[in-house]
């Protein structure tokens, strides 16, 4: 109980000692402008647009919770959405304890609950204006109802991880990957009923919360978008900054390969008028990722490595942090060797799931597999792997506790 006690203070702290600042002492950067800025253009009636045109850029429900917020608490936004995010933190840890205790018992679930509580990055994402903590709960959600689906399968608990998939697909768009472990799980799963039965269901409801975002870009973009018009620039980041960090001279490359820059398009200033539809920027972008994957040829092999070791050991934030002070990069190291710590109880858990519970542990196996490769023609850092791969590590954690 007190070092249960101590982990809510320290989440407490988090969010608390930034105050009314929307980027908190010790972060990095990041969006958080640009979905302030979306989120005005709500509430002052211009929908989500960038000086009155339409955008996809952004995922459209973390801009339509910060402008409910605005509504509500007027200039101290921020400060709610901040214990908003204290709740939903708890929840994912909460969630991650249920999953590993129907997984492992109740003795790794109360492990669990203590990695949860102090895991770095959960903690760190929990104070940030931007949707790495909503991400991590809904992933979290997905796993406890993949959990749940294994060990007995039922149409109800497959069709509720349909919806959380739409849900988490609405606030962050690559986690629409989420949907083909949702239908490969739909397959694994030993059911009664069909196999086309449980893809079919799965399927209906991911399209549930989902289907309005599409609708709207097929008819704000006259049926040139579907999804998203961010992948085409994710994909040229992917190669020419895979560190995820802009460094001088990065925007110089970026925009001699695609003609454009994301500042250009998320703002309200008239220049935006000087660019075409996001539409049309996007498959510019894809048309130079393209070009730029056959200049690059076997050279993507290793930098698809680099990748990896940004992507799951962090090594983004241990090399490409020289514009922090020192402070901040010897605090950034020493969460990245205290999640190289619980990463090992990771896979040693998993290896041990996979001899007392072999089909969930393909289930996690498949999930972290499909899910890191989903991702390699983009930029892979830490950011990108939060939500979905550390909850993941804290279930497996708690196995390793309770099989050791």
């Amino acid at each position: 109980m007190a070092i249960v006690v101590l982990g809510l203070l320290v989440r407490i702290a988090a969010v608390a000692l930034p105050g009314n600042q929307l980027r908190a002492p010790w972060s990095g950067g990041g969006d958080a402008p640009r979905y302030v800025l979306l989120a005005e253009n709500l509430l002052s009636g211009k929908g989500f647009t960038y000086a009155l045109r339409p955008t996809a850029l952004r995922a459209p429900g973390y801009p339509a919770l910060l402008a409910v917020v605005m509504s509500l608490f007027g200039d101290n936004y921020v400060i709610a959405i901040r214990w908003i995010q204290f709740v939903l933190g708890l929840g994912t840890v909460l969630l991650c304890s249920r999953s590993s205790a129907r997984a492992f018992g109740e003795r790794a679930g109360r492990a669990t609950l203590v990695i949860a509580l102090f895991f770095p990055t959960l903690i760190f994402v929990t104070a940030e204006v931007l949707t790495e903590c909503i991400g991590a709960f809904l992933a979290a959600l997905f796993l406890y109802l993949l959990t749940k689906e294994i060990q007995g399968p039922r149409m109800t608990t497959l069709g509720a991880m349909g919806v959380v998939t739409s849900m988490a697909a609405v606030f962050r768009f690559n986690m629409a990957g989420l949907g083909f472990v949702g239908l490969s799980v739909a397959c694994l799963a030993k059911a009664s009923r069909p196999t086309w039965q449980r893809v079919l269901a799965f399927s209906l409801f991911a399209g549930m919360v989902i289907s309005p975002w599409l609708i709207r870009n097929q008819i704000a973009f006259r049926g040139e978008v579907l999804y998203s018009t961010l992948s085409g620039h994710d994909a040229v980041e992917g190669i020419l900054t895979p560190q995820g960090r802009a460094l001088p001279g990065d925007d110089d490359k970026i925009k001699a390969a695609e003609g454009w820059l994301l500042s250009d398009v998320e703002t309200n200033a008239p220049s935006r008028f000087q660019l075409p539809s996001e539409a049309e920027l996007n498959q510019k972008a894809w048309r130079a990722a393209r070009d730029l994957w056959k200049q690059w040829g076997w050279r993507l092999l290793p930098l698809a490595y680099i990748k990896l070791s940004y992507f799951w050991l962090s090594i983004d934030q241990m090399l490409w942090t020289q514009s922090f002070s020192l402070r901040q990069r010897l605090f950034r190291w020493g969460g990245v060797l205290f999640y190289w710590v619980l990463l090992t109880f990771g896979i040693v858990g998993w290896f041990r799931t996979r001899r007392s519970a072999p089909v969930l542990a393909r289930a996690f196996l498949l999930y972290a597999v499909l899910l890191t490769a989903l991702h390699l023609p983009f930029p892979m850092i830490t950011r990108l792997r939060i939500p979905f791969m550390d909850p993941l590590i804290t279930i497996l954690g708690g196995g390793f506790y309770r099989l050791k």
